[in-house]
């Protein structure tokens, strides 16, 4: 929400780069990213937020695959066993 806001008020090129570097980095700010940067014509903003947003899909994918790659969460079989 926060991004929004700031984005809505302040243009990403007046927040210097380490400022601009920060909002472009959060997947939350990319649609606002995207709009201002086509009328704006600062595609080095919108070209950051995408490859952060790829680099955030790739980590959550990665981390999917090894949390269920595990054959007891795929078959549904329950982790602990049954004492007899």
């Amino acid at each position: 929400m926060i991004p929004y806001i700031l984005l809505i008020y302040v243009n990403i090129s007046q927040l210097g780069s380490f400022g601009a570097f920060i909002v472009s980095i959060l997947p939350a700010s990319t649609p606002i990213i995207a709009i201002k940067s086509v009328f704006l014509g600062n595609y080095i903003y919108l070209l950051t937020s995408f490859i952060a947003n790829i680099l955030y899909i790739a980590i959550i994918l990665y981390i999917g695959t090894k949390w269920f790659s595990g054959e007891r969460i795929i078959s549904s079989r329950p982790i602990l066993s049954r004492k007899k």
